[in-house]
């Protein structure tokens, strides 16, 4: 049986990883990005030519610009949309964008674009790749964070949410005021306690776990 955890204990055992067994968070990063990629391709088995994957601001966002550089290398046309300038984003996140931009993949600033440029990405694409809030999230979405979402979910698109629905809280399965709803939730390491919810269903589709290797809980 698969392990189903709160966000605060998913947080210590990505912290124990890091910090005890000396995983490099840039290693649990690459994982989590190229086997939500290899699931889209080959396990989903979806028909696609073209993908968006649109990032937040956070290690979210770097798992998602993971994600597009191996559907870029599997020959994917790949966009990405991001909320904040390069200079914004630290750690494994910003060197993730690096490789982006060395690779010449388009990537829009939201934060210096209108939002028809992000609907002409959004609509333009076979499937949307939902990298912009993890389950750090503790306000509720407003703003372009809201448009961008509320556009996704009208787009007729089929969506495939990192890690969990942007939006959904992590523990109860609530939307925060307003939530992605995904077709396929690809959640890394483990399942999220607000699954359960009856609610949640709406926004997370088919979830599967991707195993990053984190180490086994009774290591910790």
């Amino acid at each position: 049986m698969r392990e189903i955890l709160t966000a605060e204990e998913i947080q210590r055992i990505d912290r124990l990883a890091t910090e005890k067994f000396h995983i490099p968070s840039c290693i649990l990063m690459e994982n989590a990005g190229k086997g939500i990629a290899d699931y889209i391709i080959s396990r989903a088995r979806m028909k696609f030519t073209s993908a968006a994957v649109i990032c937040g601001t956070g290690r979210n966002a770097g798992d998602g610009f993971v994600v597009a550089r191996y559907l870029f290398i599997k020959k994917k046309a790949v966009k990405v949309a991001k909320f904040k300038p390069d200079n914004e984003y630290a750690g494994d996140t910003a060197g993730n964008l690096k490789i982006l931009r060395a690779l010449n993949i388009p990537i829009l600033d939201i934060s210096q674009s209108t939002m028809e440029d992000v609907r002409e990405i959004i609509h333009s694409s076979d499937v949307l790749v939902d990298a912009i809030f993890g389950i750090g999230i503790n306000k509720s979405v407003d703003g372009i964070f809201k448009d961008v979402i509320t556009e996704m979910n009208t787009s007729g698109k089929c969506i495939v949410s990192v890690d969990i629905p942007s939006g959904l809280n992590p523990d109860t399965g609530e939307p925060m005021g307003v939530a992605v709803s995904a077709n396929y939730t690809l959640t890394i390491g483990f399942m999220k306690r607000g699954f359960l919810s009856a609610k949640a269903k709406k926004y997370t589709g088919k979830i599967h776990v991707i195993d990053i290797g984190y180490p086994p809980l009774h290591w910790s």
